[in-house]
């Protein structure tokens, strides 16, 4: 899929959003963690922080530690650095996008090759994944030639590293246009309960899309992302 989406981001810093969870209250203490494991749905609005629970890079921010919704713009803003625009809540995506869509043509040109070399059908598309020990699988194993395509990713160092960098940046990029869309929203309404509301909805979106990481589909020379695809469809509800 194009990453052309309207008014378009991309993720210039890695981005793992939290596991789902209940929340009993309005506001909930976070546990400490190694700040590898932070995230921006994770410090979203509405949560108690610990100061030795925080990532160095963003102690003293204003709020932290507050039982008080969080601007959402302060963690795109450390995030994102200058690439953020505050004023507009947007994240400048031109050289990443174009870089991305440069490396997805690459891509669905040497999976082309290689998959007709295998004898599979161009028309059938071909669902992939990056597996938890980080290697390329057939996300069904029902799909035509799935093991010769295991084998052929697990044999060709390049083309699995090429897969993992093209669908990673697809889940940044999708990433990047939620977190902007929650920035709009918040700002839209100095109500702190229906901030606290609009927290909760896009933690459920940041959530579905953790699902849809690494995977795409290729089929008839295009790869189509999860996490872009979920992205337009949770803009286009977000808009009705």
């Amino acid at each position: 899929m194009s990453l052309d989406f309207q008014n378009s981001n991309a993720m210039v810093s890695a981005v793992r959003p939290a596991a789902r969870a209940r929340r009993t209250s309005k506001t909930s203490r976070v546990r400490s963690r190694d700040q590898e494991d932070w995230d921006f749905a994770g410090l979203l609005a509405g949560q108690t922080v610990e100061e030795e629970a925080i990532p160095e890079v963003l102690r003293g921010v204003p709020g932290l530690g507050l039982n008080l919704p969080l601007d959402p713009s302060v963690f795109m803003q450390q995030l994102y650095g200058r690439e953020f625009d505050p004023l507009t809540g947007r994240v400048n995506h031109g050289v990443f996008l174009q870089q991305t869509q440069d490396k997805t043509a690459q891509l669905a040109s040497d999976l082309q090759q290689a998959l007709t070399g295998l004898g599979a059908d161009p028309e059938t598309p071909v669902p992939l994944m990056v597996d938890e020990l980080g290697n390329v699988v057939v996300d069904d194993d029902s799909t035509p030639h799935a093991e010769q395509i295991n084998a052929l990713f697990a044999d060709n160092f390049d083309l699995s590293q090429s897969y993992r960098d093209v669908s990673q940046a697809h889940h940044w990029a999708a990433l990047t246009e939620i977190g902007s869309a929650y920035v709009e929203a918040w700002y839209g309404t100095e109500d702190f309960d229906i901030r606290d509301d609009i927290t909760d909805q896009f933690r459920d979106i940041f959530d579905s899309l953790a699902e849809t990481a690494s995977h795409m589909s290729y089929g008839n020379g295009a790869l189509d992302s999860k996490s872009v695809s979920m992205a337009l469809q949770s803009l286009e509800a977000l808009a009705q």
